[in-house]
């Protein structure tokens, strides 16, 4: 009898052990379906338009818009037909556009390991539309920050700890047939429009111990009335990066080329401009600036030198030849003169030292057959030789000019010089400012003033000399 008891007993407890190994097996089994579930529910585009969406919007005046998307939060983010549009009803087109928008990545490593690795950025056809009123700018789409917060920094209450070298790779960032328009209205009403268009971007291979490049190109256009100049942009950029992610060979150069020019703006037809510069740490390898028309030379600028960011010393050299009307005309635009026959060389030495707290800058600039012709007159054809040199203590906070000249002359006369006699010193390092003793002198000699007031009336030329001590 007792047999039979135990007999039946054990059936019931296999049982008993074959539920709760069932049990042991689902409970995590279930758990990974939910996870499955959460993370696909998560990361469908459901949840996206209808959680993600209306919270971005809730922090903005404008509306933001997406057609599809992608997101795997460990791996891709990606927008199709991105639209941005003001809330403000002046603003007829939409602030952005975009029509995909594509960044791939790996979030195990940044978790895991602290590198910030991304694969590829692609932004295709982005379009931004700006409109900017007199008094308003109809293309805000941000709400403005509380003005009545108070933050207060934050005192860890131990010293910094030297940061850890990030590291980085970037493999590939793509900007592909970009738009930017900007249309603003002027003050008589009538509205003046700057774009770029085509424009393309792209960066490879940025990071630790990388070589790297970068490469630009464009097109610029700008219209006000009849005043207007398109021009082509075109430029690349070589880099090379050691472990710490500083730069350690940097070359690049660019190119802007004006392929159109008319109104006021005229001046700039045909002209380009060619910019190529190299560093290395230390040094200032190269520095070209080239300003041509049809092939010939209007400006040239060049420098170089070494460059110590660590100790905080430099010894630059800037030289500048062949400077012309062609060049001097463009800063002379919105006046309507003209530089004729000028011709401009100048000559720059910079020095610093002592974690770039005292500075010394000396410099000459000579002039040859310079004019300057408006509507209303103009003034002699003169010669020009100006000198200069100048030291800042920014330790003491003195400034100190021992040295300043300029001397014009007429058919190789001279007929005004000035000198200084004294050295020139000003003391900031009070309230209110201390200028040393100094003198300067200026001489004349038939210095004719109806030639340089335009006046009709004939006036003397005036000879001598005034001498001033201040």
């Amino acid at each position: 009898m007792q047999d039979q008891k135990k007999h039946q007993k054990k059936p019931k407890s296999k049982r008993l052990k074959k539920k709760l190994i069932g049990i042991l097996f689902a409970i995590p089994l279930l758990g990974i379906i939910l996870f499955i579930g959460l993370y696909a529910y998560i990361t469908s585009e459901g949840f996206f338009q209808n959680k993600i969406l209306p919270q971005i919007n809730s922090q903005l005046e404008g509306v933001v818009e997406v057609g599809n998307s992608r997101i795997n939060p460990l791996s891709q983010v990606k927008l199709a037909q991105l639209k941005v549009q003001s809330s403000d009803k002046t603003q007829e087109l939409p602030v952005l556009q975009i029509k995909e928008l594509d960044i791939r990545y790996d979030a195990l490593k940044l978790l895991f390991g602290g590198e910030l690795f991304v694969k590829k950025v692609l932004v295709e056809s982005p379009v931004i539309y700006l409109k900017r009123y007199k008094n308003k700018s109809a293309d805000a789409i941000f709400k403005p920050a509380p003005k009545d917060v108070d933050t207060e920094p934050i005192d860890s209450g131990s010293p910094s700890q030297p940061a850890n070298i990030p590291q980085v790779l970037i493999q590939n960032v793509n900007i592909s047939n970009a738009s930017i328009t900007i249309e603003t209205e002027q003050e008589d009403n009538s509205w003046a429009t700057q774009k770029i268009a085509g424009f393309n971007f792209t960066i490879d291979q940025l990071g630790n111990g990388k070589k790297g490049k970068m490469q630009i190109s464009s097109t610029l256009s700008s219209s006000k009335g009849e005043d207007k100049v398109l021009a082509a942009l075109a430029g690349r950029l070589d880099m090379e990066f050691s472990q710490k992610l500083t730069p350690v060979n940097l070359i690049g150069d660019i190119t802007v080329g004006v392929n159109e020019a008319a109104g006021a703006l005229s001046e700039l037809a045909d002209v380009s401009a060619s910019f190529q510069v190299a560093f290395k740490p230390g040094s200032l390898e190269k520095f070209d600036l080239v300003v041509s028309r049809s092939e010939n030379v209007l400006a040239k600028i060049a420098g170089n030198g070494p460059v110590n960011t660590k100790e905080g010393t430099a010894d630059l050299s800037l030289s500048a030849n062949n400077i012309n009307k062609s060049v001097l005309n463009l800063f002379a635009i919105s006046s309507g003169g003209d530089f004729g026959t000028t011709n401009l060389s100048l000559d720059l030495q910079y020095k610093a030292q002592n974690q770039f707290k005292q500075h010394q800058f000396n410099g000459s600039v000579t002039g040859q057959s310079i004019q300057w012709r408006t509507n209303e007159g103009s003034i002699p054809t003169v010669d020009l030789s100006l000198s200069i040199q100048s030291s800042y203590d920014a330790i003491k906070k003195l400034a100190l000019i021992p040295e300043f000249n300029i001397t014009m002359s007429e058919a190789g006369e001279n007929f005004v010089d000035v000198n200084l006699n004294k050295p020139l010193s000003v003391d900031i390092s009070g309230e209110k400012p201390k200028i040393s003793n100094t003198q300067f002198s200026l001489n004349l000699k038939d210095f004719d003033l109806a030639k340089w007031s335009n006046s009709e009336d004939p006036q003397s030329g005036l000879s001598g000399m005034v001498q001033s001590t201040l």
